[in-house]
């Protein structure tokens, strides 16, 4: 199966002629066969099959100390009720963003816990037209 990994924008020399963040991610995603997050305000998520996607919705406060950790949380907490890695590291990412847009300027890495139930919510009511959100 794939895995999921998350990287800052320092990747390895040898993808250092690449031109932009897209390109890096999909070349880093097809040679460790795995979805790749790269992190910033435009984060980049690929896949090793070539899908991309940019996410544009982090705001400059998720530079802080442990909200890293943070997103990964979510993504694993995605992948283990069953989202494939390429959709569980893109929601993953969305969540992040909007929690912390939320809590707004000041943000610590521990704020964001208290941000997520109010995203998921917000996502689940978007999605009552098609039915009930899962609850576990």
């Amino acid at each position: 199966g794939e895995d999921t990994l998350s990287l800052h924008d320092a990747l390895p020399i040898y993808l250092a002629f690449l031109k932009n963040k897209a390109e890096k991610a999909l070349k880093a995603a097809a040679e460790a066969g795995a979805v790749i997050v790269l992190k910033g305000y435009d984060t980049v998520i690929a896949s090793p099959q070539g899908d991309l996607i940019i996410n544009a919705n982090a705001p400059a406060t998720l530079a802080t100390a442990g909200t890293g950790d943070i997103l990964a949380g979510l993504m694993v907490g995605l992948l283990a009720r069953g989202i494939p890695p390429f959709q569980a590291a893109a929601a993953g990412v969305w969540i992040h963003g909007q929690a912390a847009s939320r809590k707004g300027i000041g943000l610590i890495a521990e704020d964001m816990l208290g941000e997520i139930p109010a995203v998921l919510q917000f996502l689940c009511a978007l999605h009552e037209s098609k039915g009930p959100c899962e609850q576990s």
